[in-house]
């Protein structure tokens, strides 16, 4: 997490379709099966699912509480975890195919900008 995130932020709708992508199953899942090797979880599924039904309840320009753990946590995963830059990129797909290059340079623009409110890279 980085140390230069606002506590408190809001998306706009395209940054927060990015975020909300990510199926909440997948939370729950990349949350709940850690490896041997890593500390289990601090939650409990139904904390989980909780968490997501809260959070996915939310619309763009609603404000998020990053210093909540919880709601920290998910937003890390659904940021981190998420396929939709790589399904639309460029190098796999091309503009035409899926999206407009146009398009394509809102979604970066979007993910970049929510990279710099929460500290955690779309990876593509």
């Amino acid at each position: 997490m980085s140390t230069n995130k606002k506590p408190k932020v809001t998306f706009t709708p395209l940054e927060w379709e990015l975020i909300k992508d990510r199926p909440e199953d997948c939370i729950i899942e990349c949350h709940l099966d850690t490896p041997d090797d890593c500390p289990p979880c601090q939650w409990t599924k139904e904390e989980l699912d909780h968490g997501i039904t809260k959070l996915y309840g939310l619309k763009a320009g609603d404000e998020i509480d990053l210093s909540d753990p919880l709601t920290f946590s998910i937003l890390e995963d659904c940021i981190d975890g998420g396929t939709i830059m790589m399904r639309c990129s460029p190098e796999d797909l091309g503009y035409s195919e899926f999206i407009t290059k146009g398009k394509w340079c809102a979604m970066v623009r979007a993910a970049k900008s929510v990279q710099k409110k929460t500290g955690v890279p779309f990876y593509w």
